[in-house]
């Protein structure tokens, strides 16, 4: 990637990229620093699926109180439509905490 990287829009998806397919192999840490770093590239906050990429490892690290806001940012950004594929329990998790209906 030219330099420098965060500014590249491709670097958002790169990381996403790479972020999904650490978390399918179950490296969740590795998978959190990727879509961390996708997060930090240009208008990659704004990114709902980099949004929850980064909730549902802090989720299933055990870290469920910080993946609240990242959980509801991908939620305002895309709806429920973004958890069709994920487990129910991040959207109960913000149902819980009456975030959502």
């Amino acid at each position: 990637m030219p330099e420098p990287r965060r500014k590249w829009d491709a670097a958002i998806w790169l990381h996403a990229s790479i972020g999904d397919a650490q978390r399918e192999d179950g490296d969740l840490i590795g998978a959190l620093e990727s879509f961390q770093q996708a997060a930090a590239s240009s208008d990659g906050y704004a990114n709902s699926f980099v949004q929850l990429g980064i909730g549902t490892c802090l989720y299933d690290l055990g870290r469920q109180e910080e993946s609240t806001d990242p959980l509801l940012r991908a939620y305002m950004g895309e709806g429920e439509e973004i958890f069709e594929e994920s487990n129910p329990e991040y959207l109960d998790h913000l149902r819980e905490r009456k975030l959502i209906g």
